[in-house]
């Protein structure tokens, strides 16, 4: 007699990684260098396409810059990611560490999710959820913001409708 099978505690919810590979294309290049970073790490198949190049490490650095944030004061190693993280006497690493803990947040501004309120910073540290770097408490899927991924979703619907369309007009003449 065969076993029963586990009792489900209802639907799952889904994760970011098992959205389509459209949808990760879409949302990937808005990603600051330490959160691509992050997620570059989380598996293989993220590790082939997230780009860590030096154009998005050079591009997180201005960013820094322009909100005015601290930057490295030595010179940055640009090559590999480990460099990088190394450079400037380990500067950026230590910069990268202040920002997943919030340590650059303002109660009325957060510094890791721009255009928001900072969770962290208004609790002194005490957190309602997972900051492993990228998350607040009102987030989901690896911190990428919900918002971000229905645009991208409709984005897709809208470019397959379309497509959909342009198809059953070639049937309909």
């Amino acid at each position: 007699m065969p076993l029963p099978s586990p009792v489900s505690s209802g639907p799952t919810r889904p994760t970011f990684s098992s959205l389509p590979a459209e949808i990760h294309s879409l949302i990937l290049p808005h990603l600051p260098y330490p959160d691509a970073l992050s997620l570059k790490y989380t598996s293989s198949y993220f590790y082939t396409i997230v780009d860590t190049s030096i154009r998005v490490k050079v591009s997180w650095l201005i960013d820094r810059q322009a909100r005015g944030l601290p930057c490295p004061q030595k010179k940055c190693i640009l090559k590999t990611d480990a460099a990088f993280c190394q450079s400037s006497g380990g500067q950026v690493r230590r910069l990268m560490e202040k920002r997943r803990r919030h340590e650059e947040c303002g109660v009325d501004r957060c510094e890791v999710l721009v255009g928001r309120k900072c969770d962290v910073a208004a609790s002194n540290g005490r957190t309602r959820g997972f900051i492993g770097g990228m998350m607040h408490s009102d987030q989901c899927m690896h911190g990428i913001d919900p918002r971000l991924v229905a645009m991208a979703a409709l984005i897709i619907l809208i470019s397959f409708l379309v497509n959909v369309g342009l198809g059953l007009g070639m049937y309909l003449k």
